[in-house]
């Protein structure tokens, strides 16, 4: 389900969270953590800040629908998957094996390869449910973690200070960028 979900909206542009605010500027939208771009919390009322946020966010992009797919990230030398990362791996139970990226530049013979092995997991949506992955990912702990609605075509990629999200056409983007027009950077770029 996922493959055909990245290849109708996505095209050939390969899953990796951090570059598709580039790729897709035109269906693009960044949401800022906290007040005034802040990117790190300093108390527990800016870290429940973040995590209303992020759940905020996500409960309205699902509008009812509360199939989603996580997908997490496992890393290593060899084309061959090797599982999740630990720091990620206990908040799967039945991950699936999506994709291998290189993260090298194949025709450099003489570094090291380095590959993302992709998993992802279907997983039924309730607010909070992602609390601590989440938490993880605002300290830094963890990157390119993603939330998807294949349905409803929309990748979210939260990460430390803030989240992108990347919709399936600009109305929906403008949408939901209106709404929370509070949280968004005051760059001209968005960024």
């Amino acid at each position: 389900m996922i493959i055909k979900f990245w290849k109708k909206y996505f095209g050939e542009a390969l899953p990796l969270a951090h570059e598709l605010k580039t790729k897709f500027t035109d269906r693009w939208v960044r949401f800022h953590s906290l007040p005034e771009s802040k990117r790190y919390p300093d108390s527990g009322d800016e870290l429940k800040e973040i995590l209303f946020r992020l759940n905020k966010i996500i409960v309205d992009l699902s509008a009812g629908d509360a199939d989603l797919c996580i997908v997490g990230i496992g890393y290593s030398n060899s084309k061959q998957p090797q599982g999740l990362s630990q720091s990620i791996k206990k908040f799967f139970n039945k991950p699936k094996y999506w994709l291998s990226i290189p993260i090298h530049n194949p025709e450099d013979e003489k570094k090291d390869h380095s590959y993302w092995h992709l998993y992802e997991e279907q997983i039924i949506w309730q607010e909070g449910r992602l609390d601590d992955i989440f938490r993880l990912v605002i300290n830094d702990d963890i990157r390119n973690f993603m939330v998807i609605n294949t349905n409803l075509g929309w990748v979210f990629h939260p990460y430390d200070g803030g989240v992108d999200i990347v919709f399936k056409n600009r109305e929906e983007m403008e949408i939901i960028k209106n709404r929370y027009s509070n949280w968004l950077s005051s760059n001209s770029l968005g960024y």
